[in-house]
């Protein structure tokens, strides 16, 4: 939510939608899109780097199960996409020394 109010907005530019207080820097839930200040906001345990996806306190406790599946399934994933990568430096390990043998 955004304040209008000159006097106030100088202070604060936005209103928390989760707990009511004022807080200067854009940050908004990246699920429902709320509002949310510093307090209210919880990081995205899967996230590497220095701009990890932000979540209400809500979107956040009503996700941990997904997270915790979508942690499982990645890791799964992973292991999926390492094998098909070994398979493919394997065969071209194997076309280039055909090659070699050739020249």
């Amino acid at each position: 939510m955004r304040i209008d109010d000159d006097k106030e907005s100088t202070k604060y530019s936005y209103i928390c939608d989760i707990c009511g207080k004022g807080y200067s820097n854009n940050r908004t839930c990246s699920i429902c899109n709320a509002d949310i200040c510093h307090g209210c906001t919880r990081l995205d345990p899967r996230s590497i780097g220095d701009y990890p996806e932000k979540f209400c306190i809500d979107c956040f406790n009503v996700g941990k199960k997904y997270l915790d599946l979508i942690c499982i399934e990645q890791e799964k994933f992973d292991v999926l996409v390492e094998n098909l990568e070994q398979e493919w430096r394997g065969e071209a390990i194997k076309m280039s020394k055909a090659r070699q043998k050739k020249n």
